[in-house]
């Protein structure tokens, strides 16, 4: 039985194929997970991840990393969050930093999806770093983004 949970209303943040995005789909389907994906954005229009929201029925806004600033795509993106009345954001395989002023105008309300065990391995091709540095064991951290690259709580 269905209780009347309300939602959190989240937008998804891509820029390659979308296998995590998918996930939060998925998860977001039950009545007991705390979300709806309600929108997509890319800076990629090359994405594979454009195609899985699609077939979600998910809607989604493409943006061109090579025709847009970050001012630019930041400006465009937030008019379509408050457009869509977005209440909490999740980078999931986001390749572009976030600028200071946007990171507070959503203060506390985006997550990133990081695939190492943070504090260790930060950045890019954090899998690569763990290999590197032979490490026993790994895995993927969900934290609040802040100014400082995969730094948040």
């Amino acid at each position: 039985m269905q209780n009347n949970i309300k939602k959190i209303r989240a937008a998804v943040f891509i820029s390659g194929r979308g296998s995590n995005m998918e996930s939060l789909i998925k998860a977001s389907k039950n009545y007991e997970f705390p979300a709806s994906i309600s929108l997509v954005i890319t800076n990629n229009s090359l994405a594979p991840g454009i195609q899985l929201a699609k077939n979600y029925n998910i809607p989604i806004k493409i943006f061109d990393k090579n025709k847009l600033n970050k001012l630019q795509f930041e400006s465009s993106a937030q008019k379509i969050l408050l457009n869509f009345k977005i209440e909490m954001i999740c980078l999931a395989g986001f390749m572009q930093i976030l600028s200071k002023k946007f990171l507070e105008d959503w203060k506390n309300k985006i997550i990133n999806i990081h695939p190492s065990y943070l504090p260790n391995n930060k950045g890019l091709n954090a899998q690569k770093q763990a290999l590197d540095e032979k490490a026993d064991f790994t895995g993927c951290t969900v934290h609040f983004v802040n100014e400082e690259i995969d730094n948040g709580k």
